[in-house]
């Protein structure tokens, strides 16, 4: 399971944080800018998988993440289904890759770094965290494109997506910490939406207008950071504890 969610928590990181709006224009605008992103994605992988790289297998596996990263997102359109069918066919790849590695030990790592790289719960929040905040901006914006009409082709502004990941972080930090540490943490999660729709009804105040868009999308947000917080405490009280493994 270790060896999953480090690979898993490696394509998160350079497939949503790390593929900045440079990152993402070269790949749109020139062919070889696919390749600037696939060279993120490598080092990442090859960080995360720090205390395999003695072995030579996680190296094979390094290298086919590699390939197979670049042919998948050759395919992808800019549609919600393609972004699913892309994720699925990545998780697939990183699935099978992770069977490959199995039974492999690990080497000497000092203590908090050890702490890091073998801690399943800490990976997992962190996996369920960059769902909730930086991949929810990417599925959210496909969400819009898909059924959009006045949206379609329009990029994700700055301010959208700081203020998405700041909103969902939070959310999701919230909910998990009144889950474990004291249940008046989920009020705080109810703080961000909750200002966003307020600025929302000031704006429709002042400009005589209020679009349903807008309050659509907080709540799509709002909800969609719920399930991940949900199914990251699922994950990590009833799968990770009762679950043994040698990925």
């Amino acid at each position: 399971m270790n060896k999953f969610l480090l690979l898993l928590l490696a394509h998160l990181i350079a497939d949503f944080p790390f593929q900045t709006n440079w990152v993402f224009k070269m790949r749109q605008k020139y062919r070889w800018g696919g390749w600037i992103h696939i060279l993120i994605h490598t080092i990442t992988t090859t960080i995360l998988l720090t205390p395999y790289l003695h072995h030579y297998q996680a190296w094979i596996v390094i290298g086919i993440i590699t390939i197979t990263h670049y042919t998948i997102d050759q395919m992808k359109k800019p549609t919600i289904w393609h972004f699913f069918m892309d994720q699925l066919l990545h998780l697939g790849v990183i699935l099978m890759c992770a069977l490959g590695l199995r039974g492999l030990t690990t080497q000497y790592i000092p203590s908090p770094l050890n702490y890091f790289f073998l801690n399943n719960n800490l990976l997992m929040f962190l996996i369920g965290f960059f769902t909730a905040t930086f991949a929810g901006t990417i599925f959210i914006y496909f969400i819009k494109i898909t059924w959009r009409e006045d949206y379609t082709n329009r990029p994700i502004l700055i301010y959208e997506k700081v203020s998405g990941v700041l909103d969902r972080g939070i959310v999701y930090i919230s909910l998990l910490a009144g889950i474990y540490l004291n249940p008046l943490y989920i009020l705080v999660a109810i703080l961000p939406p909750l200002i966003r729709i307020v600025l929302w009804q000031k704006r429709r105040i002042e400009e005589g207008h209020f679009k349903d868009v807008y309050f659509h999308d907080i709540i799509t947000s709002f909800i969609y950071t719920i399930a991940i917080a949900v199914i990251t405490f699922a994950i990590i009280e009833y799968i990770l504890p009762h679950y043994y493994s040698p990925l």
